[in-house]
């Protein structure tokens, strides 16, 4: 049976962090749970990455998004 992908598990670039919808929520200004999901789906934010029933943004996509460049 395979195992669940754990985000500390994923191979990512050097110091490469991933976000939790906690942590992207502070960074935007402790937006709620609902106005993310509403972002996304409006494709104001980029999707999500999901592993384990759990959420994560790559903070340098997210970054990237929000400064307008195209990732």
């Amino acid at each position: 049976m395979p195992k669940r992908l754990h985000a500390k598990h994923m191979a990512a670039p050097q110091g490469e962090r991933y976000l939790t919808l906690k942590e992207v929520s502070a960074k935007l200004g402790n937006r709620s749970r609902s106005a993310i999901y509403g972002d996304i789906a409006a494709k104001r934010l980029p999707q999500p990455l999901k592993l384990g029933g759990r959420i994560y943004w790559a903070e340098s996509v997210l970054d990237a998004f929000l400064r307008g460049e195209a990732v």
